[in-house]
């Protein structure tokens, strides 16, 4: 019997395409079932990656503790009080030489009252912003916002909310080579014309000066010929911080022990000869012991609710008045980090701190 190899061939030729048809088909459904997956697990890391962008709002509750933990560093016999404001607005710290700010420690700690000394508070050993900052500089911190009080909100006459300023030295240790747990405050900054202002923050030197304007994009202050602008770009919607920059300014407003470059000011309320009112009745029953103490007056923080936002902080224009302020000199600007926080927030006082 003949075979005719052709045909056989044409045959398996014919098989051959079938196969491959069927085997492509097949494959192709698998690919897109892998592509399918693939694409879902993509989506669903993002979303462990970037999570959704809100803001970050942080309870009284997880600050009790730390402020408890933070009044154990001061004088176990010391007085606490409790005063209560709000704020809005964005912070940074400025690059400065230590230099610079050892000199204004120097300054401080030869400061006396009555006798008394102030407490002693001295530069870290360790450094602060490491991953940025070599082991000649520190930090400066200034503010810019909007300050209320809610314990003058029934005196109409009273300004008791507007835009304030803060600069201050963080991150200060009470011993040569100690750790980092105080900080400095140089001044609270407000218009003039808003009068003789409610001092909140009693353990901050007021300063008024002539022009001090805050908008969402910057802020302006103006004091003679001297002039400082600033541009901030708060995160919309709120994203939070990086979590390594958040933690240097939770430490800053929530645990360090702050002391004043000045003696606490409690004679608002005998200036304008206010009635009765909770921030008065609170400034009467202390003034004694705080005038006893001295400079040995401190505070910390807390937050009876917060918000915290990513900002980016630019100084824009600053003159030479300024830039002494904030320990600059003749140093070019570097902002190291900055963010935008907002809340009700209470101020613990503590007297004597240290003594």
């Amino acid at each position: 019997m003949a075979i005719d190899l052709r045909d056989n061939a044409a045959k398996r030729n014919r098989i051959q395409r079938e196969i491959n048809k069927l085997v492509h088909g097949k494959r192709s459904k698998l690919f897109s079932e892998i592509s399918s997956i693939s694409n879902n697990l993509w989506d669903f890391i993002k979303t462990v990656r970037e999570p959704e962008k809100k803001e970050t709002v942080v309870n009284s509750e997880e600050f009790d503790t730390v402020c408890e933990d933070a009044a154990t560093l001061a004088n176990s016999e010391s007085q606490r009080v409790e005063i209560t404001h709000t704020w809005d607005g964005v912070g940074a710290y400025i690059k400065v030489k230590r230099q610079a700010v050892q000199e204004k420690l120097d300054a401080f700690n030869n400061r006396t009252v009555e006798g008394r000394r102030a407490p002693q508070l001295y530069l870290p050993t360790s450094r602060v912003f490491y991953d940025i900052l070599s082991t000649d500089y520190h930090v400066v911190y200034i503010d810019f916002g909007f300050v209320g009080s809610d314990d003058f909100a029934d005196e109409k006459s009273i300004s008791s909310y507007g835009t304030e300023s803060a600069i201050m030295i963080p991150f200060l240790a009470d011993s040569p080579g100690g750790f980092p747990k105080y900080s400095l405050s140089l001044g609270q900054y407000y218009q003039r014309d808003r009068g003789d202002i409610s001092r909140v923050n009693i353990n901050f030197p007021y300063y008024g000066i002539d022009e001090l304007t805050v908008t969402e994009t910057g802020a302006v202050w103006r004091n003679g010929s001297d002039e400082l602008t600033v541009s901030f770009v708060k995160s919309n919607p709120c994203k939070a911080p990086p979590s390594n920059r958040r933690h240097e300014f939770d430490v800053m407003i929530k645990e360090e022990l702050q002391f004043s470059f000045s003696k606490p000011d409690l004679g608002f309320c005998d200036r304008h000869s206010i009635v009765e009112n909770p921030l008065c009745d609170i400034f009467k029953s202390i003034r004694s012991d705080v005038e006893t103490a001295g400079f040995d007056v401190c505070q910390v923080g807390g937050a009876v609710s917060q918000g915290t936002c990513d900002a980016s902080f630019a100084m824009l224009c600053i003159t030479d008045g300024f830039r002494d302020l904030l320990l600059l000199k003749d140093d070019p600007i570097e902002v190291v980090a900055s963010e935008r926080f907002y809340g009700r927030f209470k101020i613990i006082l503590q007297y004597p701190c240290l003594g």
